[in-house]
């Protein structure tokens, strides 16, 4: 499998990328009522597809416990495919047994219709950029979707285990200054949308957006 991944937000940017075994995550998965309640109540099922809803569902289980998130999921990913320990993952591990609880990233159409139409041109194109159609940076995509304050975004490309995903951007292999990890646990951040498109080849680019309360 291959992750690709990359953020900018305004306080960082980079992208890099790990190769893991071409097999399935094998965890139990036993669903958290509570986050799921949380975006049910947003209105995000009436958009979402089932990816989209998976990686908003996971990324809020990571949010409300981190160090169980860790504990739980990261290691547990870390013992079946060990090609993914680095020093980027023993900092993950300190960072996220001493992480406080995060307010939940509460969904929104306006930031789910902006990472919608870049994640379509991700994937129709084959590139990883944070410009988009006819050059648009992200500073003038987040004023488009409104965001006029703190706002970040981070982008996937691999297969389509949401969870993984979210595994993976924490990680943030061979990324200076690991700043998707940095956005995915800043408590700046409460609002968010996310859009899962697919590319010629099948992998799934995922795009969030995120900001904070206007």
């Amino acid at each position: 499998m291959l992750g690709l991944c990359c953020l900018l937000t305004v306080f960082a940017k980079g992208q890099g990328h790990i190769i893991t075994a071409d097999r399935p995550f094998d965890i139990n998965r036993a669903m958290d009522t509570g986050v799921m309640n949380v975006l049910v109540r947003a209105g995000a099922r009436e958009y979402s597809s089932e990816q989209e809803m998976s990686y908003l569902y996971w990324v809020n289980v990571m949010r409300r416990n981190p160090s169980l998130f860790h504990r739980q999921y990261v290691q547990a990913y870390l013992k079946q495919f060990p090609e993914a320990v680095s020093e980027e993952s023993r900092s993950l591990e300190v960072e996220m047994s001493t992480s406080q609880v995060l307010p939940l990233l509460v969904p929104i159409r306006s930031l789910y219709l902006a990472s919608s139409l870049h994640a379509a041109f991700l994937a129709r194109t084959g590139r990883l950029s944070h410009d988009g159609e006819g050059g648009k940076g992200f500073p003038r995509r987040m004023e488009e979707a409104g965001v006029r304050s703190c706002a970040g975004e981070v982008i996937f490309d691999g297969k389509d285990d949401m969870l993984v995903a979210v595994i993976l951007l924490l990680i943030d292999h061979r990324v200076p200054g690991v700043g998707h990890r940095k956005a995915l646990l800043n408590p700046a951040f409460t609002r968010t949308g996310a859009a899962v498109r697919f590319s010629r080849e099948g992998r799934a680019v995922m795009v969030q957006d995120l900001s904070c309360p206007q």
